[in-house]
């Protein structure tokens, strides 16, 4: 794991029964990286600078579709307008297409967690903590044996060179393979900075095991007093800080109040107030309900 990461990252999250599932199991979801809500978003370009050779080489490595790959090609330059030089441009174009489909086809199989280094950030909040209805789970990852997690980087470029393709698959550089999986997964266009994420990535998409242990859990502004109750008593058997989150007075900034163990106990389900207010029906339920009437002692029965 990158040496810079941070001792605790979060997790905005949603109310759901997925998010209860998560608790419960101890687990986490590793998203497939095509169906990020970024269209951008692990998609990188293939920048062309090698020779067509190369290329052709690169796309036998790459696939073992590749005598039809290149059969395919081959047809459609035949079928193309153009001179020669029209044509052996026009195979390049081609070729780096099919090879982005198969570099985009092998690491699309992989799965992406994303975590922020923030739990604060309003914008997180409105986008993926359900508009502060939400919660903000807060991972502790001192401990995480995972080797593959990095912070995303705001000012990378888009494009994967085929030149770290062929050094990467045909003379298997691992320098190249490190430059690919950077632009693939940990590169972002600028606009999403405030994000401040860091990304984990494992074999496949789907949930798995956390990889760290839950440490605190943040309530948004306007998250629900049951949402409260239901997660303070589902984790009541782990060592969990939990904090309510509100504005601050003078400024846009949030903060975060820790709860103590009245407010958690405050937390506790109730019973319904017909009963114990003694406004249920006896006859219906069973049951002589509580009198809320005292009568005073008499004068006799004073000292």
């Amino acid at each position: 794991m990158d040496a810079s990461a941070p001792q605790k990252l979060y997790k905005y999250r949603k109310f759901d029964l997925y998010s209860l599932k998560m608790l419960t199991n101890g687990t986490v979801y590793f998203s497939d990286p095509m169906n990020f809500n970024d269209p951008l978003d692990c998609k990188p370009e293939i920048l062309v600078d090698v020779d067509q050779d190369s290329l052709e080489g690169l796309c036998m490595r790459m696939t073992d579709r590749s005598s039809q790959i290149l059969h395919e090609c081959n047809l459609a330059v035949g079928y193309h307008h153009g001179d020669a030089t029209e044509k052996e441009a026009y195979l390049t174009y081609l070729l780096g297409n099919r090879v982005k489909e198969e570099l985009h086809s092998e690491l699309r199989k992989n799965g992406v967690l994303s975590l922020a280094e923030s739990w604060s950030c309003p914008l997180m909040w409105s986008h993926y903590g359900d508009q502060h209805n939400g919660i903000c789970l807060g991972y502790e990852t001192t401990r995480s044996s995972y080797d593959l997690m990095k912070k995303v980087d705001y000012d990378g470029t888009r494009c994967i060179k085929c030149s770290d393709l062929v050094n990467s698959y045909v003379n298997d550089c691992s320098t190249a393979k490190e430059r690919i999986k950077d632009a693939f997964f940990f590169t972002k266009a600028n606009d999403w900075k405030y994000e401040r994420e860091w990304r984990l990535i494992s074999d496949k998409p789907g949930e798995e095991s956390s990889p760290f242990e839950l440490t605190e859990i943040y309530f948004g502004m306007r998250c629900d007093h049951a949402v409260k109750a239901t997660i303070v008593n589902l984790m009541s058997g782990f060592d969990i800080d939990y904090y309510e989150v509100f504005p601050r007075t003078d400024t846009f900034d949030l903060q975060a109040r820790r709860l103590d163990t009245e407010a958690k106990q405050d937390l506790k389900a109730r019973p319904p107030l017909r009963f114990v207010f003694g406004l249920a029906d006896r006859h219906q339920f069973g049951y002589s309900p509580v009198s809320l009437s005292t009568e005073l002692p008499s004068d006799e029965a004073l000292p």
